[in-house]
């Protein structure tokens, strides 16, 4: 005796769609149940009832799997029968691979490293770290504020230190928003530091990008903090 065929035993069947079909995502289990709408070259066009949505995806390694559902449901009411609810995918016997619970348990792991106190909130950045650099930054975060002038010899890492000090203090929640001032010749390069190195996106403000006289009352400001120093 078997009984429904749930969606990860689905997985099996060609993932050849038409129109009509229930399909699952299986990366985005909170959009629920999907109905095929359209299929479009390289495209599918699938509405999701539980949320209202109709997104299209390319068909070119998605992650949809064929939904296989019992024949007298309510044809109104079919995708109220398929919770993503935790609960409700056991019982229906939906279980992913071993590995992939170990990932996730890893990945919490370093999650938890990365935004605590410790030395750990320092790494994730695709860079060496050097020990006079991981001292100037412990160092300099153990400050309230962080009021540090780096100012090492040409070639040691002043840039790798700031980056390191920035990231410490916005997964910890210490700062929220980050402005970088660098001279004019140098902002493409904070600009590739920061995003190759330390997968950060900054966005680039200069005279094109700021908004009309925004230059001028940034200028007249800084006139009136020389005169009262």
């Amino acid at each position: 005796m078997t009984g429904p065929r749930s969606p990860s035993a689905a997985a099996a069947i060609p993932r050849v769609f038409k129109p009509g079909d229930k399909v699952l995502n299986e990366h985005n289990r909170e959009l629920g149940p999907g109905v095929v709408e359209a299929v479009e070259a390289n495209r599918m066009r699938v509405h999701f009832p539980s949320v209202g949505e109709t997104l299209t995806f390319s068909l070119r390694d998605h992650a949809f799997v064929p939904l296989i559902l019992p024949p007298d449901l309510d044809p109104e009411r079919w995708h109220e029968m398929h919770g993503a609810d935790l609960a409700e995918r056991l019982l229906r016997g939906e279980a992913q691979p071993f590995a992939d619970f170990q990932a996730r348990i890893a990945a919490g792991e370093l999650v938890r490293l990365r935004d605590g106190e410790g030395p750990g909130s320092f790494l994730g950045g695709r860079i060496r770290i050097f020990p006079h650099q991981l001292h100037v930054a412990a160092a300099a975060v153990a400050s309230d504020p962080v009021r540090w002038l780096l100012a090492d010899e040409v070639g040691l890492g002043k840039t790798i230190e700031a980056c390191m000090i920035l990231n410490r203090l916005r997964r910890t929640g210490r700062a929220e928003r980050v402005v970088v001032i660098a001279p004019s010749t140098l902002t493409v390069q904070w600009l590739g530091e920061l995003y190759r190195k330390f997968h950060q996106i900054f966005v680039l403000l200069d005279r094109q990008l700021l908004p009309a006289g925004a230059g001028a009352r940034t200028s007249a400001g800084r006139r009136r903090a020389g005169g009262r120093c």
